[in-house]
Order: structure tokens, then C-alpha cells, then sequence
């Protein structure tokens, strides 16, 4: 188990209670239930960020190789089928 540090945080009473809400359905203690919250965003801005930098590998591996008026023509050429698309 990792080692813990005791602080002390300043959040609003409403966001309190609702963490208050989730330890009880959980039955576990406020403390508990908001580290363990902030450790799923944290994880979870984690993988967004990962999975924002394979996008960009993604789209680098795919695009890389065409000039910007190529980019540009394909484009606008997604953006008249998505908006036809999105009529029908």
C-alpha cells in the first residue's frame, strides 16, 4: 500500500456532501471515498492525455506525407459528406 500524507482541503460544502452521499452508498469513509475519486481523475486525465498523443501519432502516420492544401481538400470534402449526412 502507498504511503499516505495528511492534509487538509478546502472544497464546497455542496461537493462535500455529495462525497459524503457516495462513502455511505459505499460504505467507506468520506476521506476514503475522496481519495479514491481523486485518483480516478487523476488516472483518467491520464489516459485521456495518452490517448490524445496516439491520436496525433494517428493522424501524423496518416496525413503526414500530404501538403496543406491536400489537408485542406480533404477537409473540406469530410465536412460537405458529414453535413450531407447529417441532413438526410
Amino acid at each position: 500500500m502507498s504511503r499516505a500524507r495528511r492534509t487538509t482541503l478546502t472544497i464546497p460544502e455542496e461537493l462535500y456532501k455529495e462525497v459524503e452521499d457516495l462513502a455511505a452508498e459505499e460504505h467507506r469513509k468520506p476521506t476514503t471515498m475522496l481519495s479514491r475519486l481523486v485518483e480516478e481523475a487523476v488516472e483518467s486525465r491520464r489516459a485521456a492525455a495518452a490517448r490524445r498523443q496516439d491520436f496525433e501519432i494517428g493522424v501524423k502516420a496518416a496525413f503526414g506525407g500530404l501538403s496543406t492544401e491536400e489537408i485542406a481538400e480533404l477537409s473540406s470534402r469530410l465536412a460537405a459528406r458529414m453535413h450531407d449526412e447529417h441532413l438526410d
